[in-house]
């Protein structure tokens, strides 16, 4: 939806100003006027609109805490919000706390105002929200939202962490081999094309290469260019994005990773979901939009449509197929026991630690595998460079 930016008076004469996603400008003046604010200006905001604002997930796990602790302590969730709009810092949370408050004071819910925002609240936080308003338990929804974005936040900081070694390494070695190709090694050739010395094997192939990269240097540009057009394009075939999401789960070591982190969203959102009292086959719907991977978001459409047709939930993922059999056995050993909430639990702590392993297995192969990359670059500069020197002085000799 397109979004505008406006400004309005409420019934004190204040002009209020705000930026929000609406169908049309006709619907944007009705909810206005919802709100008892009359529209002075407006126009459309095709940078918003291309370029959806971001909320630091930072700023989102505290707000989702201190919405908790509102609502716990049973402070009205108007003079909450506007206590927590007053406080921050950022200028896009601030705005869209404002945009909640205003609407709430029009008369909808908590869950229908996030709602509104989905680039910010997707469909997963406002069901839990809404479960959460219409079981009474509102606070215990927020807290499952904070502990879940904790565990997100923790798991993609690990991640780069344990990435950030191999990247400076490559890197590096990019530079390394940019100031060898582009500087050292034409001087080399003057130097040694000067001397008229017959040059060893390794040197001429290295010249010839270098050659090439310097009177072709746009190939590689015009293929990146290309590599990156055709992932463009990519993202517009859904039958491309699909087969691409199944090839990933193939992959050597990586595959076991994708698989590991698409276990861990579909355990911990169905379990968060769950224990906010919403529906089996509805969190379905939602849980599917979350794993990140198409293949496997169709094979819990399946899981939904047999669970509709009577099966159980562990029956159903077992027909759908290419489920880890351990989730399997645990979810029909939680349904027949009566505790599908700890399974969901356990499960998600599993797969979490698998994840981590993954990952520390990953960087453990990428270290050495950077470490002879280097390697060969050093040798490869002490054949190619350091034997005609060499050669030359025992000739002098």
């Amino acid at each position: 939806m397109p979004f505008y930016t406006y400004q309005a008076l409420d019934k004190n004469g204040t002009l209020v100003k705000g930026t929000v996603d609406l169908p049309d400008e006709y619907t944007l003046y009705r909810w206005l006027k919802d709100q008892g604010l009359i529209l002075v200006k407006l126009r459309r905001n095709y940078l918003r609109t291309f370029f959806k604002p971001r909320i630091k997930l930072a700023e989102l796990i505290e707000f989702f805490r201190q919405m908790h602790y509102i609502v716990r302590a049973g402070l009205p969730l108007l003079e909450g919000i506007n206590d927590l709009k007053e406080n921050t810092k950022d200028a896009e949370l601030k705005m869209i706390l404002e945009t909640l408050r205003r609407q709430i004071q029009a008369g909808q819910s908590l869950a229908d105002a996030l709602a509104r925002h989905p680039y910010i609240f997707p469909p997963s936080y406002t069901a839990i929200v809404r479960a959460g308003e219409a079981s009474g338990s509102l606070d215990k929804a927020f807290w499952e939202l904070t502990t879940y974005l904790e565990w997100l936040q923790d798991t993609k900081n690990r991640i780069k962490q344990a990435l950030m070694y191999p990247t400076i390494v490559s890197v590096l070695i990019t530079i390394a081999l940019v100031v060898f190709i582009t500087i050292v090694i034409p001087r080399l050739t003057k130097f040694l094309s000067e001397l008229n010395l017959p040059l060893p094997l390794p040197t001429r192939m290295l010249i010839a290469f270098n050659n090439s990269i310097l009177k072709f240097w746009y190939i590689p540009f015009i293929l990146l260019i290309a590599f990156f057009a055709l992932l463009f394009s990519v993202r517009f075939s859904e039958r491309l994005l699909y087969l691409w999401d199944k090839m990933k789960l193939k992959l050597p070591y990586l595959g076991k990773m994708f698989l590991n982190l698409i276990m861990v969203r579909f355990v911990k959102y169905l379990g968060m979901l769950y224990r906010a009292g919403i529906q089996l086959y509805q969190t379905l719907d939602v849980v599917k939009d979350i794993v990140g991977n198409r293949f496997y978001a169709e094979k819990i459409v399946q899981i939904k449509q047999l669970l509709e047709e009577g099966e159980t939930l562990g029956t159903a993922i077992e027909l759908a197929g290419d489920f880890p059999s351990f989730l399997i056995r645990s979810v029909k050993i939680g349904e027949n026991t009566g505790t599908l909430d700890e399974t969901f639990t356990e499960l998600g702590r599993y797969f979490e630690a698998a994840l981590d392993r993954d990952v520390k297995k990953i960087t453990t192969i990428i270290e050495p595998a950077l470490l002879i990359l280097v390697a060969v670059v050093i040798l490869t500069i002490i054949i190619s460079v350091l034997w005609p020197i060499y050669n030359m002085l025992g000739k002098i000799g």
